[in-house]
């Protein structure tokens, strides 16, 4: 069975440090958000709907969200996604289970 790193509830077996070159520093971190970022807004979180898909949001948004974590609860698989400005200050998570949104949290949006 061929992973498609596409779908979002496949998103977590895949590793987004394996295609990074290997720069003689065993530590790494994720890359950082876009300097200007439009799907760090208010308005974009009024738009994000319980029992939408993640995809339907990353394409309202036009961009993929960082995955920040993923866990097993209760035999239920669950991810949260992040986006972000630059500097961490506003952000925008997302928990996605079977690939759809069940709860939505921002931070210091505008």
């Amino acid at each position: 069975m061929a992973v498609t790193k596409d779908l979002p509830e496949n998103r977590m077996y895949s590793n987004p440090y394996a295609e990074m070159p290997y720069d003689g520093d065993m530590e790494y971190s994720a890359p950082l958000p876009k300097l200007t970022s439009p799907a760090i807004s208010k308005a974009v979180f009024q738009k994000i709907k319980v029992g939408m898909t993640l995809m339907e949001f990353e394409k309202l948004t036009g961009e993929t969200g960082m995955l920040v974590s993923s866990m097993d609860v209760n035999g239920r698989q669950k991810q949260v996604y992040k986006w972000s400005n630059n500097d961490f200050s506003r952000y925008i998570y997302i928990t996605v289970e079977k690939g759809k949104v069940i709860e939505k949290k921002d931070k210091g949006l505008k």
